[in-house]
């Protein structure tokens, strides 16, 4: 695989989040029927079932006859730790944390999402926002980075600094003003305005690269 451009990077993983994110909140709303309100115990059985189908689908992705950029591949791996390590250990936390008159309470699944977020969609979200700049990040950023040592160091101190649900937020926001801009400067007009936790995100990540 070649070196790729850190934008590249951010881009193809922001676009995987942005699936993954889509994936959670689709099986927490409408995977049990969303008029209908059914058991938490229900909820997380149907959470666990399609989680690990979609696990195995991107598992499939990495097989050795698929040809993938280096950024490809690390926005799917990303996307595996999250959907196969942190939420099952997540849904398996909730669920062994409760009772069985809890998991026999019965809640729209929006209640539930409202209840649950922060560890089923923030708490994953974060850890696959961070998985670039884990223990390779020094070597994968080698030949696009003044310093890879220092850049590496710089996000991992930055990302532990922020929330999660913040770190959440920088993804789905930056999963929906990248295509935006791309499509912008197709058409050859102005970019549109980055929000203000996106731009602050991306100053500083411009920062560590100096």
């Amino acid at each position: 695989m070649t070196a790729v451009s850190a934008n590249h990077y951010f881009e193809k993983g922001c676009a995987m989040f942005a699936k993954v994110a889509l994936f959670i909140l689709l099986v927490l709303t409408f995977g049990v029927n969303a008029n209908d309100k059914a058991s938490v115990e229900s909820i997380l059985i149907t959470l666990k079932q399609s989680s690990s189908s979609q696990c195995a689908r991107l598992q499939a992705m990495l097989s050795p006859e698929k040809l993938r950029s280096e950024a490809e591949v690390l926005a799917i791996q990303g996307a595996i730790v999250n959907l196969c390590e942190c939420l099952p250990n997540e849904i398996e936390r909730i669920s062994s944390g409760l009772n069985q008159q809890e998991l026999n309470t019965v809640l729209a699944p929006a209640e539930f999402l409202a209840k649950h977020k922060t560890h089923l969609v923030d708490k994953c979200a974060a850890t696959q926002a961070k998985y670039s700049y884990n223990e390779a990040c020094e070597l994968r950023f080698a030949t696009t980075k003044k310093n890879s040592n220092n850049y590496c160091s710089c996000m991992r101190e930055y990302l532990d600094g922020l929330s999660d649900s913040t770190l959440t937020q920088i993804g789905a926001l930056s999963a929906q003003w990248i295509p935006q801009a791309a499509k912008a400067k197709n058409a050859r007009l102005p970019e549109p305005e980055k929000p203000a936790l996106l731009a602050s995100y991306m100053a500083k990540e411009r920062a560590c690269s100096n």
